[in-house]
C-alpha cells in the first residue's frame, strides 16, 4: 500500500511543488493531484516520481506509522462502525509479520550462541 501524500510533501520541501514535479516527470498537474488524493497509481510512475525527487522508491509505501494513522482516520470517520475492512486486515497483517519477526530474532538469537558455542570450542581445541 502506498502513502501518496508523502509525494505533495518530498515535493514542497524540495521547492518543486506539484506544478514543477508534473513538469520533470512528464505527467499533466492534474494528474498528479489526483494520484495523490486517490493514493493509487501504477507501479512505474512511481518509479518516475521517485527518481525526478531523488528518493528511493520505498519512500511512498507504508509503514507501521503510517497504518496507525489510517487507523485512527478510519475510527473517527465511521465510530459507529469501528475500522474498516481494510483496517482490520492491515492490523491482522501487522500482528502476524511482527510474530514472524520475533521468531525469527529468536533464531538468529539461538544461532549467534550456537556460533558462540562453536568459536569457544574451536579456540579450546586449538589451545588444549
Amino acid at each position: 500500500m502506498y502513502n501518496l501524500e508523502k509525494i505533495r510533501e518530498i515535493a514542497d520541501e524540495k521547492n518543486l511543488g506539484i506544478r514543477g514535479l508534473a513538469r520533470k516527470v512528464k505527467m499533466a498537474e492534474s494528474s498528479v493531484h489526483k494520484l495523490i488524493a486517490v493514493n493509487s497509481t501504477k507501479h512505474k510512475t512511481i518509479v518516475k516520481i521517485a527518481k525526478a525527487l531523488d528518493v528511493p522508491v520505498s519512500t511512498f509505501y507504508m509503514d507501521e506509522r503510517d497504518s496507525v494513522i489510517r487507523f485512527k482516520i478510519a475510527e473517527e470517520k465511521s465510530p459507529d462502525y469501528g475500522l474498516c475492512s481494510e483496517c482490520v486486515i492491515k492490523d491482522k497483517t501487522i500482528d502476524r509479520l511482527t510474530k514472524l519477526l520475533e521468531r525469527a530474532e529468536g533464531r538468529i538469537a539461538k544461532c549467534e550462541k550456537e556460533l558462540g558455542e562453536y568459536r569457544e570450542d574451536q579456540d579450546k581445541s586449538k589451545l588444549g
